[in-house]
């Protein structure tokens, strides 16, 4: 009776293992092919706090285009995207005090039913000479078209350690 019952409550354990890394995205689904349309350490996005956004219409981008490069002049031209085709995966981190940040890993993974976005932050290291400016990184990903949802998974940070 005791082993069916361990058993039992392994399998369970199993099972729920699976369905939540399904969930989460985990690395069970495929790469998702990307295509960069703009990556910049500097921007000037008007709202604090670290930023994620599934963008599906070119109304939708034309508007957060002109948040990410407010009181530029001028601004950069809006890239044109052929929403019917493509979705649009936009990453902004949080103001950071120096140079040196940026993007230590981006990935885009399918599971059944979700699109996951992986991505973890690169910071300087103790040994790294930055520049001495207020900066905000963020990346903008085309992906095809899906009309699943899209669960963003921050890893923690890595630290790039430069050379003495």
């Amino acid at each position: 009776m005791k082993f069916s019952i361990v058993w039992i409550a392994v399998g369970m354990l199993i099972f729920t293992g699976v369905s939540c890394s399904q969930f989460l995205g985990g690395n069970d689904g495929p790469p998702v092919e990307m295509e960069e349309l703009a990556e910049d350490a500097y921007s000037n996005y008007p709202e604090e706090g670290p930023i994620t956004k599934t963008i599906r219409s070119q109304a939708q981008l034309d508007d957060e285009w002109k948040k990410l490069h407010e009181g530029q002049k001028p601004i950069p031209e809006v890239p044109k995207v052929d929403f019917n085709s493509r979705v649009l995966i936009l990453v902004l981190q949080d103001t950071k005090p120096t140079g040196g940040y940026g993007f230590g890993e981006f990935r885009i993974n399918s599971t059944q039913q979700n699109v996951v976005v992986t991505f973890a932050e690169k910071h300087p290291g103790e040994n790294c000479m930055t520049t001495q400016a207020l900066t905000r990184p963020y990346k903008l990903v085309a992906i095809p078209f899906t009309e699943k949802e899209v669960i963003f998974n921050q890893k923690a940070p890595k630290v790039h350690n430069c050379q003495q």
